[in-house]
């Protein structure tokens, strides 16, 4: 037998091996790892802009597309790669005996073989490769958790020969099974899939292989150009869905509640329940899912005698009754929330469940913010910082969905990001100083004075006003050194070196810091 028969028969001999005994743990690994991408993507799908919902269904901008390599596969890349040769050489391989004698060996190469399983996550456009990617690499310790080693994130996109950007990573499961992960979007999987086909899928020259590259540019370009078409006509049509929806909802609550609210006011309104439509509307969706039900929710008859309760009351229902008493925003706000929750049978015109309702909507309301501005659900320490808040601000802003939220938001992620880099080492002090600084941020956002919280600033930091320098200073640092690698960001979190700055020259003015 010649060296070259004798070789096919061991490739023959090695892909028997590979089908009979590792297909099977391959596809059941296969499983496991895309359970794992689709949990964590599933988790995080809001935050990163990856769910969409319109007037047929709702869904995610993303799918999972999966293989293990396959019989034939495997047996062309042990040729083209000459790891056939490797195998024979390493292994000493001459017979079908040599083979099963070093079986368990031979079997360990394949399914930690480089590529050997590959996972692609396709986004609907390229805008939503960029967020799975983001994602993935900002929860890479998730994955971790989970044995799933994610290597070469840096740098990312690469570009491919026919001139797309592609996200592909080099992964490890259980430090044993290697898989290729690929991020795409549906033009560029679609096209890849196609040129794959005819340009390496196919070794007969042809001369039209020859100028192929030029062709395959042209192509990328092209498809790159529907993308930002297919982006723009995603936005407006999302714009207006969204707008309309607004429009015809804060129709149905004027028609719903404009007599009622009038006779129980007695004094115009019209501009009040204006201005309280888009927060109403936010709350509305949380509480129900049809806009039809406004005008049958609105007849259910409610006692509002519940402004003499005398209750035992939270912090924060304490501040908002407070407000209330001095607000008609407000007050047409609690008349129509105690509406909807009498209409779902949590309030039942009682002192009882009116507090029972109020706890229940704050909790919505907590919950609203979260979303909104990309704050996880079961953060550990945004959702004392937000019922701080509301206990403490004396501005009825605070209590109808003010943007001012998404400026407290984003100063809190800052100082969480300083906080966690040292969190082993930060003393007690340190983190009820964390606990409370976006509270001191958003009563100066709101009330543009801090005087309604000295004595907690005080009870707070004891003595020692210089830690809450100092953590105002390394948040500066921070956002100076944000600036020589990302000037756009500089100027979006500049501000904060401003509002701190002010900050402590309120609290030296009332005598709560010293100079």
């Amino acid at each position: 037998m010649t060296e070259a028969s004798q070789n096919r028969t061991i490739l023959g001999e090695l892909v028997n091996l590979y089908e009979n005994e590792c297909i099977d743990e391959l596809e059941s690994v296969k499983k496991e790892i895309v359970d794992i991408f689709k949990e964590v993507l599933d988790k995080y799908k809001i935050k990163y802009e990856l769910v969409f919902i319109n007037s047929v269904y709702k869904g995610e901008y993303y799918k999972f597309s999966s293989r293990v390599k396959s019989k034939d596969s495997i047996s062309e890349k042990l040729v083209r790669s000459s790891d056939l040769l490797y195998l024979i050489r390493k292994y000493n391989l001459t017979s079908t005996e040599d083979i099963q004698q070093n079986k368990e060996d031979i079997k360990n190469y394949f399914i930690s073989y480089e590529d050997i399983i590959g996972l692609k996550i396709i986004g609907e456009l390229i805008i939503d490769t960029e967020n799975i990617y983001d994602l993935i690499r900002e929860k890479v310790e998730e994955f971790s958790a989970k044995e799933i080693e994610i290597n070469g994130l840096s740098p990312q996109p690469i570009t491919m020969k026919n001139g797309l950007p592609i996200y592909k990573l080099k992964c490890k499961f259980k430090n044993l099974y290697t898989f290729e992960l690929q991020i795409k979007s549906q033009l560029q999987s679609a096209w890849g899939d196609m040129e794959h086909q005819l340009f390496y899928k196919d070794y007969s020259f042809t001369p039209v292989k020859s100028s192929a590259q030029s062709i395959m540019n042209e192509v990328g370009l092209l498809l790159q150009s529907v993308d930002k078409l297919l982006f723009k006509i995603r936005i407006a049509e999302s714009n207006y869905q969204s707008e309309e929806e607004f429009s015809l909802f804060t129709n149905d609550i004027h028609k719903a509640y404009s007599e009622v609210i009038k006779d129980f006011l007695d004094i115009p309104h019209e501009q009040n329940l204006i201005s309280l439509s888009h927060f109403l509307y936010n709350i509305y969706k949380s509480f129900f899912d049809n806009r039809d039900d406004i005008k049958v929710i609105s007849e259910v008859v409610i006692d509002y005698k519940f402004v003499d309760f005398s209750v035992e009351e939270t912090d924060i229902l304490r501040n908002f009754r407070s407000l209330k008493a001095l607000n008609l925003d407000l007050q047409i706000l609690e008349f129509i929330i105690l509406n909807w929750l009498k209409y779902l049978e949590l309030y039942k015109d009682d002192e009882a469940t009116y507090i029972l309702s109020l706890k229940h909507f704050f909790d919505v309301y907590k919950r609203n913010i979260c979303e909104k501005y990309s704050i996880p659900e079961d953060d550990e320490y945004f959702p004392f910082i937000f019922e701080k808040i509301l206990s403490t601000v004396s501005n009825k802003k605070a209590f109808m969905g003010s943007e001012e939220f998404n400026n407290i938001a984003n100063y809190y992620k800052l100082s969480h990001d300083l906080y966690s880099e040292e969190e082993e080492e930060s003393s007690k002090l340190e983190k009820d100083m964390f606990h409370f600084i976006p509270v001191i941020y958003a009563v100066y956002k709101f009330d543009n004075n801090l005087e309604v919280i000295n004595e907690q600033i005080q009870e707070i930091f004891y003595e020692d006003y210089t830690i809450l320098n100092s953590h105002y200073e390394k948040m500066k640092e921070h956002i100076e050194y944000i600036q020589e690698s990302d000037p756009n960001l500089y100027k979006f979190y500049e501000p904060f070196i401003t509002a701190n700055k002010n900050i402590m020259n309120i609290l030296n003015e009332m005598g709560s810091v010293e100079e």
